[in-house]
């Protein structure tokens, strides 16, 4: 049942083109012209001998999945979520599906579809913009390496993913409580979007200051859950020689689902409990 549903929603997502387009799809493409016309103005303003320098694949890779989760990303998926989680309010077609599915298998069918198209979105942005690199470095003459070991960039490139791909989770965990709460589709956009900026007040307001003791600030500001996190699970040293102790990055990876829970589990437990009938 579940799967019926998951491919259901799915099918609704991407046949609303607009929506799918604007979500999903746009910042992957404008990540790759960004990156061509960044290129093309360092093409020709920098000197031969500064554009022959070597290129470390590596370190492009993992800038390019690392910086996938960025603003720009996180603020059009909103527009995605809104329209998944809001959409049925929106039309008044919830009493039309709601028969044919448990609620709760309608709620996680929509928090699926949003997760696969986010971490579409993140791979793309990725992919897309560590090929510009690769051939910009090629049409340069730049010589090639790899920096890192293969253990070593296989940890570091699926930990900045993952984590670029919760941001885009928590984003669209927030839209999907704002959602349910309000009816709003435009509620399910700017709610998570003031939450942000608050959010982000706090995270400067109390920013880490012994990694060791500040643990509750990892655990409860999102912002430094998921910096202290990406460093942690990608092996990174925050100082040299010196890298993320264990309890500081388990605060982050717990912060990071708790806050996953509180707006899906919120999400779910009010739209479990609404009624429909006339929605």
């Amino acid at each position: 049942m579940l799967a019926d549903t998951i491919a259901a929603e799915n099918r609704r997502l991407t046949r609303n083109r607009t929506t799918f387009f604007w979500g999903f799809l746009f910042i992957p493409l404008l990540a790759l012209a960004s990156e061509i016309v960044g290129r093309v103005f360092m093409h020709s303003d920098l000197p031969a001998d500064l554009r022959a320098l070597p290129v470390d694949m590596a370190d492009q890779l993992v800038k390019a999945f690392g910086e996938a989760g960025g603003p720009m990303t996180i603020l059009l998926s909103l527009i995605g979520a809104a329209a998944l989680f809001a959409g049925d309010y929106r039309w008044e077609t919830w009493r039309l599906v709601t028969p044919r599915a448990s609620r709760t298998s309608l709620f996680l069918a929509k928090a699926v579809t949003f997760a696969g198209w986010s971490l579409v979105t993140i791979l793309l942005i990725g992919v897309l913009d560590a090929s510009v690199a690769w051939i910009g470095g090629l049409l340069d003459g730049s010589r090639l390496t790899f920096g890192l070991q293969a253990g070593e960039f296989v940890r570091q490139l699926v930990a900045v993913t993952l984590i670029a791909w919760a941001q885009l989770l928590f984003a669209g965990a927030l839209a999907a409580l704002a959602a349910t709460a309000t009816r709003s589709m435009i509620a399910a956009i700017m709610i998570p979007l003031g939450a942000f900026i608050g959010l982000f007040l706090v995270q400067n307001r109390y920013p880490i200051e012994d990694i060791a003791a500040d643990w509750w600030k990892i655990l409860l500001i999102p912002g430094h859950a998921f910096d202290i996190g990406r460093v942690f699970l990608a092996g990174l040293p925050t100082l040299p020689g010196q890298t993320v102790p264990t309890e500081p990055g388990a605060a982050a990876i717990v912060g990071i689902l708790l806050w996953l829970l509180i707006g899906l589990g919120g999400g779910l437990a009010v739209f479990v409990r609404q009624d429909l009938s006339k929605e």
